[in-house]
C-alpha cells in the first residue's frame, strides 16, 4: 500500500532513512528544513503488512528522488505518481531507478559514481597564493558567474535554492579569488546531515587549472567536515574528477542515477 505521509510519519520516516544516511542526503535535508507538508514538498512510502516503511518517493516541485532498502517495491504504482504529476527528474540508488525503465520516458539519463571519503589521511593543502576566503550569501553572485563560464553561458538554474541554503546555514563553502576580485575557483556543500555532507559545486575557473586549486578547496572543506564528524559525500560522472577524489582519500559506495525529462 503507498500512502502519503505528513509530519506525524516524520520520525517513522527518518528512522527508515538513516539506515542509509548518506544516500539520503537531500531526502533528509529536506525533511529537516520543511517538514513533510509543504506544497512544492511532498513524500509518498510504500508500506508493508505491519506498517513499515519499505519505499520512499519525495517529489521537490517537479523532481523526485526514489529510495527502498532492499530494491523490493510497487514500480507501477510509484511509476502512476511521477506521471501523474508530470515529473521532470527522477534519481536515486542505479539499481532502483532502473527499475522505471519500461514505466517511463525521459529524454536524458546519467549515471554517477557516489564516492564518500572517511578520514582526512590523503586531505592536501598547498597554501596556495589564491585567496581563499569563506563563502557567504553576498559572495554567490560571484559563483554564479563561474558555474556561467564553466557551462559555456548558460545561466545556473539553481540561484534561489543555493541562496536560501546558504541564507539559513544549511550549506557552507570555500571560494577563491583574483587579483580581480573574480571567483575562480570555488566548492560548497548542499545538504548537510547528523553525520554526513554532500559537496557539490567544485569548480575552477578554465585559465586558473592544474595549479591544485581543486585539492585546495576540497582539501579544507572535507577538513572542517570531518572535524565536526560529518563524512563529505559527492557524486561524479568522469575520471579526471574521479582522479582527483580518489587521490584525497574518497572511495566509491556505488552509483547513482539522474534521468530527466528536460
Amino acid at each position: 500500500m503507498i500512502v502519503k505521509l505528513d509530519n506525524s510519519n516524520k520520525d517513522q520516516l527518518i528512522r527508515y532513512l538513516m539506515k542509509e544516511e548518506e544516500y539520503n542526503l537531500f531526502i533528509l535535508g529536506d525533511i529537516n528544513n520543511f517538514g513533510l507538508e509543504k506544497d512544492f514538498l511532498e513524500f509518498f512510502a510504500e508500506l508493508n503488512s505491519n506498517n513499515e516503511i519499505i519505499a520512499v518517493l519525495m517529489r521537490f516541485y517537479d523532481e523526485f528522488i526514489i529510495y527502498c532498502e532492499d530494491n523490493i517495491f510497487n514500480v507501477d504504482e510509484f511509476s502512476k505518481i511521477l506521471v501523474s504529476n508530470n515529473f521532470k527528474g527522477l534519481s536515486g540508488k542505479s539499481n532502483i531507478v532502473d527499475r522505471f525503465i519500461d514505466k517511463v520516458r525521459v529524454k536524458n539519463k546519467r549515471n554517477m559514481y557516489f564516492s564518500k571519503l572517511m578520514d582526512d589521511s590523503k586531505l592536501q593543502t598547498y597554501k596556495l597564493n589564491g585567496n581563499v576566503i569563506i563563502t557567504e550569501e553576498s559572495s554567490l553572485d560571484g559563483l554564479f558567474e563561474l558555474y556561467k563560464i564553466e557551462d559555456n553561458g548558460i545561466e545556473y538554474k539553481n540561484k534561489n535554492q543555493v541562496r536560501r541554503e546558504f541564507r539559513d546555514k544549511t550549506a557552507r563553502g570555500f571560494h577563491i579569488l583574483n587579483n580581480k576580485s573574480q571567483v575562480i575557483a570555488c566548492v560548497r556543500t548542499s545538504a548537510e546531515y547528523k553525520n554526513s555532507a554532500m559537496i557539490t559545486g567544485l569548480c575552477v575557473h578554465p585559465d586558473y587549472r592544474r595549479i591544485g586549486y581543486a585539492t585546495e578547496l576540497m582539501s579544507i572543506l572535507c577538513s572542517k567536515l570531518l572535524e565536526e564528524g560529518k563524512y563529505p559525500c559527492l557524486f561524479y560522472d568522469n575520471e579526471k574528477a574521479g582522479r582527483i577524489y580518489r587521490k584525497l582519500g574518497f572511495h566509491e559506495l556505488g552509483l547513482w542515477s539522474l534521468w530527466t525529462d528536460m
